[in-house]
């Protein structure tokens, strides 16, 4: 699937009444086309209730922050296979290994632990981007944080067959009182 306007989203309905719990995980099949062989993804857990979002106490005091959030530049995404689990990838950094025209690669995502409960008709949103989900501020910028955009470039999505594109996340039922069980 192609990325039309720099972003991509994914809606999940949810059937009945959960909660979201610790660590995620973002698994996709990445190609590029033409130039830009290490574009940056920024990926956002997003809550909606009756068509609207629900937005969270964020870092530095943000109070319209999403329920997770993660970022990965594709030309990092070896694993560390000692480290890694389904729902914490952990990434070596120790080379650079840009994406070459049409090449499919899997890409990782760590997404911010979190506790967040979802009633049944919630909407959870996955959102894939190549720069940062919010507008930087002209007189402070992204203070005291700034994240830069990705390199101009041509994503495609895979999934489905051989691209197990998918998101992990730990849950357990809002009602009864279930032990947490990963999925």
């Amino acid at each position: 699937m192609q990325v039309p306007r720099g972003s991509l989203s994914f809606v999940w309905d949810i059937p009945d009444d959960i909660d979201i719990i610790g660590h995620m995980a973002l698994r996709l099949h990445l190609e590029v086309r033409g130039v830009g062989g290490d574009p940056y993804l920024f990926a956002a857990i997003r809550k909606y209730r009756a068509g609207s979002e629900v937005t969270f106490e964020g870092s530095y005091g943000f109070s319209g922050d999403m329920v997770s959030k993660g970022w990965q530049r594709a030309a990092h995404r070896d694993l560390d296979s000692a480290l890694s689990t389904l729902s914490q990838p952990v990434h070596r950094h120790d080379r650079a290994e840009p994406l070459r025209p049409g090449e499919i690669v899997p890409v990782s995502i760590a997404l911010r632990p979190h506790a967040t409960r979802f009633l049944k008709g919630d909407r959870l949103q996955v959102d894939i981007r190549g720069k940062w989900h919010y507008a930087r501020d002209p007189l402070r910028g992204q203070f005291p944080a700034f994240y830069q955009a990705s390199p101009k470039a041509t994503c495609i999505l895979h999934s489905g067959g051989n691209y197990d594109a998918y998101l992990f996340l730990g849950s357990r039922a809002s009602s009864g009182g279930l032990p947490y069980r990963e999925s």
